[in-house]
């Protein structure tokens, strides 16, 4: 499997336990405003495919969650939260670990 960008180790983590704490803090930051451009620039992506996971929802489908390792237990706990905030009935979310 090819390594992705995210699954990777991120060039500024490199020593970081002898980094002063505000170049540490400043690399997050960054991290964070790069991170945000991507949002932004996907959001149209993003919204279609809330419309489409919205419309299977109202029309009875199910929603699945599909994650190994630590993203599973994410995935599960985001999942656990549905029913009482958004009123998804727990018999239409999947979570495979």
């Amino acid at each position: 499997m090819a390594e992705t960008r995210t699954e990777a180790l991120h060039q500024n983590a490199e020593g970081l336990e002898i980094q002063a704490p505000d170049a540490i803090l400043s690399s997050l930051a960054n991290a964070q405003i790069e991170a945000a451009k991507a949002v932004r620039g996907a959001i149209p992506a993003i919204a279609k495919a809330a419309e489409i996971i919205a419309s299977r929802l109202n029309s009875g489908g199910k929603l699945a969650y599909a994650a190994a390792g630590s993203s599973g237990l994410m995935a599960l706990a985001d999942a656990l939260e549905l029913p009482g905030t958004f009123g998804i009935q727990r018999d239409r979310i999947a979570i495979l670990i």
